[in-house]
């Protein structure tokens, strides 16, 4: 079974992780696999969403993330934060070069876009915002990473949970001012 990367056997990339780091090739490869598995299904998802234009940029940004790992493996301390920041980082700065790209004009010159005030989501540190969401249990995660993550609408989320669409967005949003709360009080 290919694991994706809202749910998978964390302890077996821990696991594995250690396996690696110890020199155990055969763990080494299984840890790619498993990198690569997960990191497949996240670039899918985004290119589901149209988020990424080919399934060919799904496929060398899963490679992109998984040599990232497997290149700084014995920097890892938490292995699954480690691969979700990664995942993450690799999708925004190719997201932005492709944004950039798109933004030239007839002449080839940059359109520069202006901040806008609702763009605090750039403002704050990403690596913190991962933690926090890495420190989220079981629903409350899932329903933020499907949010986020996948671009799920509330009543997506809720026929994947079995729930209501009031109580996924009422725990959402309190999940979303908690970590908010967490991070004002982190500064």
């Amino acid at each position: 079974m290919a694991e994706n990367f809202i749910e998978f056997d964390k302890r077996k990339l821990e696991d594995l992780c250690a396996g690696a780091k110890s020199g155990n090739e055969n763990m080494r490869n299984a840890l790619f696999g498993m990198v690569h598995d997960i990191a497949y299904s996240y670039f899918l998802s985004k290119f589901k969403l149209k988020k990424l234009k080919s399934i060919e940029d799904v496929e060398d940004l899963s490679q992109n993330t998984c040599l990232t790992y497997i290149n700084n493996l014995e920097k890892i301390e938490n292995p699954e934060f480690w691969l979700r920041r990664v995942e993450f980082l690799i999708f925004v700065n190719h997201y932005k070069k492709a944004q950039k790209g798109a933004a030239l004009s007839l002449d080839e010159k940059i359109i520069v876009r202006k901040k806008a005030p609702q763009d605090e989501f750039e403002a704050f540190d990403k690596e913190k915002a991962v933690g926090l969401i890495n420190k989220l249990k079981g629903e409350k995660k899932q329903i933020v990473l499907m949010r986020i993550w996948e671009d799920l609408k509330f009543q997506e989320i809720a026929d994947k949970l079995n729930k209501n669409e009031p109580a996924v967005k009422k725990m959402f949003y309190r999940c979303m001012e908690e970590m908010k709360n967490l991070l004002e009080m982190s500064r």
